[in-house]
């Protein structure tokens, strides 16, 4: 009897086991745990880890922080180039150069004499003058002048009347013209002589100027 039941019981923990096998198939092995080691854990080099921002603040990028200048950008390059016109000269109220008739006498010193190197270089035709306190300036004379001057004498020249063409900085207002501009027009000299009293130093320069209608 013993046996029997010994027997019953084995055969039926034997179906037991044969169902549980047919439901599930081979029991899983549940996988062992890793080994925890000392080892630090490497991540990948392409893992990169970003911290959420605050829901609360805005981020600020570069181009948040820098001023927004493309407006005035635009707004130079939109702008309409200014073209300064050229002066008109048609009125004469900006032409800085004015035709004027002058004549006159002025003291001068002279320091030498020359040719003009134009005409030949051996005709003394010119010479070299210098009014009182001033620098010396070159002026073209005829050779019969040229003949009766004497380097290092003084005489008083005379301007016969002639028109010349001059910047209206020469010309004064008491009428006076400035001898800037007989130097650079190439005045006509017609006779020299000896200066009187009242006609040396700073009284020296008598050149007068008369406006052409």
């Amino acid at each position: 009897m013993k046996r029997h039941t010994a027997a019953a019981m084995l055969l039926t923990a034997m179906l037991l086991c044969t169902g549980c096998t047919g439901q599930t198939g081979t029991a899983s092995v549940p996988d062992e745990p890793p080994a925890v080691t000392d080892e630090p854990i490497e991540t990948a080099e392409s893992e990169t880890v970003t911290e959420a921002p605050d829901s609360t603040d805005a981020s600020l990028t570069d181009s948040a922080a820098q001023p927004d200048v493309t407006g005035a950008s635009a707004a130079e390059d939109s702008a309409p180039s200014v073209t300064v016109p050229p002066p008109d000269y048609s009125t004469g109220a900006l032409d800085p150069y004015e035709t004027v008739t002058i004549e006159g006498d002025f003291n001068a010193t002279v320091r030498a004499l020359m040719p003009d190197y134009v005409n030949d270089e051996e005709t003394v035709r010119a010479a070299v003058l210098q009014l009182f306190q001033d620098i010396p300036f070159f002026i073209i004379l005829s050779p019969e002048l040229c003949e009766q001057l004497e380097v290092g004498g003084n005489y008083l020249f005379h301007i016969p009347e002639q028109e010349i063409t001059t910047e209206k900085t020469n010309l004064f207002e008491d009428g006076t013209l400035s001898p800037d501009a007989i130097v650079r027009s190439y005045v006509k000299i017609d006779s020299f002589r000896a200066p009187q009293e009242g006609e040396y130093g700073l009284d020296s320069w008598f050149v007068t100027y008369q406006h052409v209608s």
